[in-house]
């Protein structure tokens, strides 16, 4: 091993081991912790909102309180245990928004619109576990099977007594069983989401009357029906730390073509370091022709790693195979902002790609001191 490639190791180990100090969980000062009891209609997104004026700090709530299912559908008399804001903040793993995000006129802007992009509202999400929803779509109040904006659907619901006139729901569709692209690994399984509803009648349990106020592709007569999660549209984009976070692992509505503006789900989550606005670039690795024929295959190389490794050191392990003997170079082909995290799970958008990306690419983390002229010419707008 050549004293340029010792070095290369060495600065990547320094990087992980400075950020595992960063984001070293902060002792507690022994003070009692703050509280909150749960009421009908709260969800951990207004409770941010409420005690510290964000509600996009819901993941942080969520991690500290690890007794809840589901985030967006709270059990009344529940004590959920809050954050001090001090702490949080020290905390986080953000390493710096982009400044300088202004908008023509010199007003200091703070977030990109990705609403231009995407629709927000429609881009499920990857669960590493089967999907349990709220109930399914039984029927409508005619014979039809296809539904669209203004339908009225029925729903069966599991939990009755927690959904109420005026609630919000979302009708989606779970794919089958999918298989990590690189280590076969099982990986969980999309949501893609169809529309959104509105309860408008509680009927006879365990029914209820819905209208369906919003459909991105047709809703049938069967779809499950699933907590309304609602996603800001305006992501303030954060530095990150140069270093390798995961790969690329599938896409909404299993799309095989991934390019500009493709909805791409991540194998790491807010538990992993990644969280909402992160900028990734998207890395290629390519093998160099080598008179060494016995060397293994990139998938070779990547089949002998110890699935039940943690998430950094699969990736410290990943890396290091790779790079061992000069046969290895990476490209950037493109970069992605992260709009939606999850425990160990993220959703990106596409920012731009050189060439077709692919399931298994790695995103390796941007840092800055100024912000990129790929994120100041996109379209603008302000973080309430």
């Amino acid at each position: 091993m050549n004293t340029q490639r010792l070095a290369k190791i060495g600065s990547f180990f320094l990087v992980l081991t400075v950020l595992a100090f960063l984001f070293a969980q902060i002792p507690t000062s022994g003070a009692q912790p703050l509280t909150h009891t749960v009421v009908r209609g709260d969800t951990l997104w207004d409770l941010c909102e409420k005690y510290y004026g964000d509600p996009d700090l819901w993941p942080k709530l969520w991690e500290m309180n690890p007794f809840i299912t589901n985030p967006h559908l709270l059990k009344p008399g529940d004590v959920i245990t809050l954050f001090e804001v001090g702490p949080v903040e020290r905390a986080e793993p953000r390493l710096g928004p982009a400044p300088g995000l202004a908008k023509p006129g010199g007003a200091l802007i703070k977030g990109i619109d990705v609403s231009s992009l995407t629709n927000v509202s429609a881009i499920g999400y990857l669960s590493p576990v089967e999907v349990v929803p709220l109930g399914y779509i039984r029927s409508s109040d005619s014979s039809k099977l296809i539904l669209g904006k203004g339908d009225t659907a029925f729903v069966e619901v599991r939990d009755y007594d927690n959904v109420n006139v005026g609630d919000q729901l979302v009708v989606g569709e779970a794919s089958p069983l999918l298989w990590h692209p690189l280590t076969n690994s099982r990986l969980g399984y999309t949501v893609e989401t169809h529309g959104r509803l509105i309860v408008k009648e509680r009927l006879k349990k365990p029914f209820i009357r819905a209208e369906i106020v919003n459909s991105f592709r047709d809703v049938l007569v069967g779809d499950m029906v699933l907590p309304y999660e609602p996603i800001s549209a305006c992501v303030q984009p954060v530095s990150t730390a140069d270093k390798l976070y995961g790969n690329i692992v599938a896409t909404k509505s299993m799309s095989q073509i991934i390019g500009k503006y493709s909805v791409v789900y991540l194998d790491s989550g807010f538990q992993d370091g990644i969280q909402r606005g992160h900028v990734f670039e998207v890395i290629k690795l390519h093998k160099a022709p080598t008179i060494d024929y016995k060397r293994a295959t990139l998938r070779e190389i990547v089949d002998k790693i110890v699935e039940d490794l943690p998430k950094e050191q699969y990736l410290v392990d990943l890396w290091q195979r790779l790079t061992e003997g000069d046969v290895i170079y990476e490209t950037a082909v493109g970069r992605l902002i992260v709009v939606e995290t999850r425990p160990h799970t993220s959703t990106a958008v596409v920012l731009s790609s050189l060439e077709e990306l692919s399931q298994g690419d790695l995103i390796r983390g941007t840092s800055w001191q100024e912000a990129p002229d790929y994120l100041t010419g996109m379209p603008l707008c302000s973080i309430e």
